[in-house]
C-alpha cells in the first residue's frame, strides 16, 4: 500500500506591488479567503468549498469519483477482519493506512490477543492522463493482511499471527479462509463457468478460497512460534555464558519475553539466568539485610543496594560481571568450586590481555 503523492493546485506567481508584512496573502487570494472565513471560501479547482482540516482538496471530478466510492460502500460494507496476535508485544505499524491500529500483546500464558479492524480507507492513484485521481478502497481485511506481512515472517518471528474476515470472537469461530505469510488468500484452481454480458455460460477457471480449522491453525502457530523462541533463547543463553561483554548485550527486552512465554508454556523449567525481570519478579517478597550497613536489600542482587554501603554480597557473580577484581578479599570466602571457577575465568582474561598486548607491539 504505497503512499501517494498529495496533488496540489497550481498557484500563479505572483504580481502585484513588492511583499510586505501587510500584503503577503495578495498573492494567493483563495488561501487569504479561505483563512478569513470570507464569501467565495475554496480553490481555483472547488471555488466555494471549505477545505477539510489537514486534507487538501480535489479537484472536482476527483471529489465525484471519491464520493461515488463512498456511496458504493455505504450500500454495501465491507465486513471487518480480526488480527490474532500470539507474541507477548503489540502488534503496530506506522504505515499510512495501518497508523492508530494496536494489536495488543498475547502476555505470557494467555491463549492468544486479538483486534477488530472495522474501518475502511479510499487510496488514490492518478488517472492515464493525469487530469484527476482514481480511488480504490482500503478494505478492513487489506489492512489486517498488512500485519500478517509485517509480523508474521518464519525466519524474524516465527510466525504467530493469523487474520480471518469477521469480527467474531475467535473461540466462536470454526472455520476460516487460510492467507499465506505475504498477505494473499490462499486459493485452489478449479474448472467453472462465468457469463458474459449477453448471459452465455462459458468455461472457466474459477478461484475457490481454502478454508481450515482456525483452532488448528492457532496451535499450528503456537508451535511455530515456541520452536522459533526456543532457538532465540537458547542463542541468547549461549551469548550469555561466553562472558563477552558485546555478546550479552545483544540479549534484548524481546528475548526476555520469549523466555518467558517458554516458561508459561512448560517448556523451560525456570527463566534463565540472564532474565533479571523474571528473576526480581519471582524474588520479590523476599526482603534480607545487608550484614554490613543493616539496610533492607529486596530481589537477588550481587551487591548491597544501599548507595553508601556497596557490599559484595555474591562474590562469584560480582568478579563475572566485573564489579570486583581479582585478589579482592570476598573472593577469598568461595567455596572450593566456585572458586576454581573464578580462578579460571582469571587466567582467561589474563590470556586475553597478554594476546592483545602481543598484537599492539606487532
Amino acid at each position: 500500500m504505497p503512499e501517494i503523492a498529495e496533488q496540489n493546485d497550481v498557484l500563479k506567481p505572483f504580481e502585484g506591488p513588492p511583499a510586505t508584512p501587510d500584503n503577503f496573502t495578495a498573492a494567493f487570494p483563495e488561501m487569504e479567503r479561505a483563512a478569513k472565513g470570507g464569501a467565495g471560501v475554496g480553490t481555483a479547482s472547488m471555488p466555494g468549498v471549505i477545505p477539510q482540516r489537514g486534507r487538501i482538496p480535489l479537484d472536482a471530478i476527483s471529489e465525484r469519483k471519491l464520493g461515488e466510492l463512498r456511496r458504493q460502500v455505504r450500500a454495501n460494507p465491507f465486513p471487518a477482519a480480526t488480527v490474532i496476535n500470539l507474541h507477548p508485544w503489540a502488534l503496530q505499524s506506522q504505515d499510512m493506512f495501518l497508523r492508530g491500529i494496536v494489536v495488543p500483546a498475547c502476555n505470557p500464558g494467555q491463549d492468544y490477543a486479538y483486534h477488530h479492524i472495522r474501518a475502511w480507507n479510499a487510496d488514490k492513484q492518478y488517472s492515464e492522463d493525469g487530469s484527476h485521481f482514481v480511488f480504490t478502497a482500503i478494505r478492513p481485511i487489506d489492512k489486517a493482511a498488512q500485519f500478517l506481512i509485517k509480523f508474521a515472517d518464519a525466519e524474524v518471528y516465527g510466525g504467530g499471527v493469523i487474520v480471518y474476515e469477521g469480527d467474531h470472537n475467535p473461540n466462536k469461530v470454526k472455520e476460516v479462509e487460510l492467507y499465506s505469510p505475504d498477505g494473499r488468500p490462499i486459493v485452489d484452481s478449479r474448472e467453472g463457468f462465468e457469463y458474459d454480458d449477453e448471459g452465455n455460460k462459458l468455461p472457466a477457471k474459477v478461484e475457490v478460497p481454502i478454508r481450515g480449522s482456525l483452532h488448528e491453525l492457532i496451535e499450528k502457530q503456537r508451535q511455530s512460534r515456541n520452536e522459533f523462541y526456543l532457538r532465540r533463547v537458547t542463542e541468547a543463553d549461549e551469548w550469555f555464558k561466553s562472558q563477552d561483554s558485546k555478546d550479552r548485550r545483544k540479549i534484548t527486552q524481546m528475548h526476555r519475553l520469549m523466555a518467558e512465554v517458554l516458561v508459561a508454556e512448560g517448556i523451560l523449567s525456570e527463566a534463565p539466568d540472564w532474565n533479571l525481570a523474571s528473576k526480581i519478579d519471582k524474588n520479590k517478597g523476599e526482603v534480607r539485610q545487608c550484614k554490613s550497613c543493616g539496610a533492607s536489600i529486596q530481589g537477588d542482587p550481587y551487591r548491597c543496594t544501599n548507595a553508601g554501603c556497596g557490599n559484595i554480597l555474591k562474590p562469584l557473580e560480582a568478579f563475572m560481571d566485573g564489579a570486583i577484581e581479582w585478589g579482592h578479599a570476598k573472593l577469598e570466602l568461595l567455596a572450593p568450586e566456585q572458586y576454581a571457577i573464578a580462578e579460571a575465568e582469571h587466567k582467561r582474561r589474563q590470556e586475553v590481555k597478554k594476546a592483545r598486548k602481543t598484537a599492539t607491539k606487532e
